[in-house]
């Protein structure tokens, strides 16, 4: 056994030791290798503070996994249908575009075709009311001749002649037009002809004019060129307004 005056020297001269008597048996000092690895310990807690920390993988919390897989495939869904919404709006414009060229292609048809069942018409602006009578129709046939005189061969026949609209209104005062129908076409042509040279034409000291019958819209494109012609006639400007609706 260690005597006591030993015990108290080693305590003495090396205090970082520690002996402990217990019933008898020593308890040994920390062993070299439980101090190296103490210090490679510390070694390794001093690197971990300088070192850039290693990457880590967050898990996704459960249940968000699944949720993102549905989210991508909704999205995947929603953009096939957009795409075959596109493609059929794409059909659709071409569709539309085609029914709107031939509804234009139709409707010039039918104003060229209105314009030519008028074509032996003529209307006549300006003669006084109830100056034709009960027959509008010989009226005009002896009014004509003498109005543009000229000794139509052979004779001018009218077919039909009215006045327009039937019914005047009692606000406006001016005198409704007369459409008459000519028997021939010829003469039609003749007598816008002759209108137009021996301007102006007059009747019981009335202006008379005396225009093609035209379709409501090619009259309303007419009437719009007409609107231009004191802005030309300023301008010193040649211009010429042709069947049916044509300025040049």
């Amino acid at each position: 056994m260690i005597s006591s005056a030993a015990i108290l020297h080693i305590l003495i001269f090396f205090p970082a030791f520690h002996i402990t008597i217990l019933s008898g048996k020593n308890s040994t000092m920390p062993s070299s290798k439980n101090y190296k690895a103490d210090g490679s310990a510390s070694h390794s807690a001093k690197r971990s503070k300088t070192d850039p920390p290693s990457p880590t993988k967050t898990p996704l919390p459960d249940g968000e996994g699944s949720e993102l897989s549905l989210s991508v495939s909704d999205i995947t869904h929603r953009t096939e249908h957009l795409e075959s919404t596109q493609a059929d709006q794409a059909v659709l414009i071409t569709d539309l575009q085609t029914q709107t060229s031939q509804f234009k292609t139709i409707k010039a048809d039918l104003e060229d075709l209105h314009n030519r069942l008028r074509r032996s018409n003529i209307r006549i602006v300006g003669i006084p009311e109830r100056s034709e009578g009960q027959n509008t129709i010989a009226f005009l046939e002896n009014l004509l001749p003498s109005l543009l005189n000229h000794n139509f061969t052979p004779s001018l026949e009218i077919e039909r002649a009215h006045r327009l609209p039937s019914h005047q209104s009692a606000a406006d005062t001016r005198p409704r037009q007369i459409i008459a129908k000519l028997l021939r076409y010829q003469q039609v042509l003749l007598v816008l002809q002759l209108a137009r040279q021996k301007q102006p034409l007059t009747y019981q000291g009335n202006k008379i004019s005396i225009y093609p019958d035209f379709s409501p819209a090619t009259q309303f494109r007419r009437r719009n060129l007409l609107a231009l012609q004191p802005q030309l006639r300023e301008m010193n400007a040649k211009y010429g307004l042709f069947f049916p609706a044509t300025m040049r």
